[in-house]
């Protein structure tokens, strides 16, 4: 399959490479020579298996680095061509355009920091935004903040139901190991962790211990998990279906607001935008 994929293919490009290791930078390289050399072609020697790889960004941290890390800064220093992305698409109203334009050489003058202004809602001249209509009941919330990020979700999933008549369902994490609930004295020592404590290399370490869903509620992928099929960090569904575990006993179909005692089995999830 490997082969099949790489063959025919000239061309690779990465956008935000930024939010690639120099580590998987290595091993993407490699995976692509493989292939390219399993296809007959013989180009092992080259970075990507001689395909033309393009990178819109890459970042630099020359200390510490690993062996894999030096190969993949060393594949990024071959890159001897400099492509300058000038036109904005994204953005088509004349005076925001201008605006980005500005922003980006650092010349913005009283005009453009009064229509920033303009778009704070407390400001007069923020023109009428109703939360309960198209298209504000379907914003989404920016925030770097893990605090302001849960305290959203609660508050607008809280909302949603109140709205739908669907089920709030509470779900609390389950501590267990090896398949075996932990005893007082392990939930104890987990409770007395550093409140920085997190587990090195484990991107699930900072989990919520509890969440609020209802069917219908829109999610979002915080995490690249299947990035071919679309299942990748960003990817936007909404949750059709709850199957709760076949212990659960605290399922009422009458109450607006049900707290679970076990995790539900699992979700169904359907994405706006996916490959599969």
């Amino acid at each position: 399959k490997l082969a099949a994929f790489w063959k025919h293919k000239l061309y690779l490009v990465i956008d935000e490479v930024s939010m690639i290791a120099r580590k998987f930078f290595t091993k993407l390289s490699t995976s692509i020579r493989k292939g390219k050399s399993l296809a007959g072609e013989k180009s092992e020697d080259k970075p990507f298996g001689g395909v033309n790889s393009t990178v819109l960004y890459y970042p630099c941290d020359p200390s510490k680095d690993s062996a894999e890390k030096m190969l993949g800064q060393k594949i990024y220093k071959q890159f001897t061509t400099v492509v300058r992305l000038k036109e904005q698409v994204h953005v088509t109203d004349p005076q925001w355009n201008d605006l980005l334009c500005h922003i980006r050489h650092g010349s913005c003058n009283h005009q453009h920091i009064k229509l920033l202004r303009s778009l704070i809602l407390t400001n007069s001249q923020c023109p009428p935004t109703d939360f309960n209509s198209s298209p504000w009941n379907d914003a989404i919330l920016v925030t770097p903040h893990h605090a302001v990020h849960h305290q959203w979700n609660s508050k607008v999933t809280k909302n949603y139901c109140q709205q739908s008549h669907n089920q709030l369902f509470i779900c609390w994490a389950l501590d267990m190991t090896q398949g075996q609930r932990l005893t007082l004295e392990e939930s104890f020592t987990v409770a007395m962790k550093p409140k920085g404590f997190q587990a090195t290399g484990n991107d699930h370490a900072l989990l919520s211990n509890m969440i609020e869903i209802a069917v219908g509620m829109k999610v979002m992928v915080t995490f690249n998990i299947k990035t071919d099929l679309d299942i990748a960090n960003r990817a936007r569904g909404e949750l059709v279906e709850i199957v709760s575990d076949k212990q659960e006993s605290s399922f009422s179909p009458t109450k607006a607001v049900v707290e679970l005692e076990y995790p539900p089995a699992y979700f169904l999830i359907k994405l706006d935008c996916t490959k599969a």
